[in-house]
């Protein structure tokens, strides 16, 4: 089964704000939204690996291809 991933806003904000701190430190504000970007991004990477496991489990249980 191929999996395609996507840029989600959140990734691009993320981005954003690394090449920012890479010239200066982040604000305040910056630094609170680069958190809340990483809380994001890690609700959305568990949410896609359950999706991933619950379709290979369908595959193993059925037969399906992945």
């Amino acid at each position: 089964m191929e999996y395609t991933t996507h840029i989600l806003p959140v990734h691009q904000r993320m981005a954003e704000l690394y090449t920012i701190n890479q010239l200066r430190q982040l604000t305040e504000a910056e630094f609170n939204e680069m958190a809340m970007c990483l809380k994001v991004n890690a609700k959305y990477c568990w949410e896609l690996a359950y999706a991933q496991n619950m379709a290979y489990m369908e595959a193993v249980v059925y037969g399906k291809d992945e």
